[in-house]
């Protein structure tokens, strides 16, 4: 994408690479939908499940207990303007922030 912004490269490409941000808190603003992250189940429906030190019993518990969170937020917070997939995409945004920053911790 670097180069694809370059003014050398720019004319071969014919359409800009480039567009706005969109974050999950205005994705969410825009579907009137922000309570969601006030939701204490967001917290467990998108937190990291590390094996480090864990029993496999363990680490399907926290599975188990993470489905059941992001069902209930799909339950709970879809509506005529979020879908159950608006929901997934969400909250896989967060995961992979998440993930991202907790893979590169110094």
């Amino acid at each position: 994408l670097q180069d694809a912004v370059s003014p050398s490269v720019q004319p071969y490409l014919g359409f800009s690479c480039k567009g706005p941000i969109q974050t999950v808190y205005k994705f969410l603003a825009d579907r009137h939908s922000t309570k969601l992250l006030d939701d204490p189940l967001i917290d467990i429906a998108t937190r990291e499940i590390l094996a480090e030190r864990k029993t496999r019993s363990k680490i399907e518990s926290e599975i188990k207990r993470k489905e059941k969170a992001v069902a209930a937020l799909k339950t709970n917070y879809r509506s005529q303007h979020l879908s159950s997939e608006d929901i997934h995409l969400c909250r896989y945004s967060i995961c992979d922030n998440d993930s991202f920053l907790n893979s590169n911790r110094v």
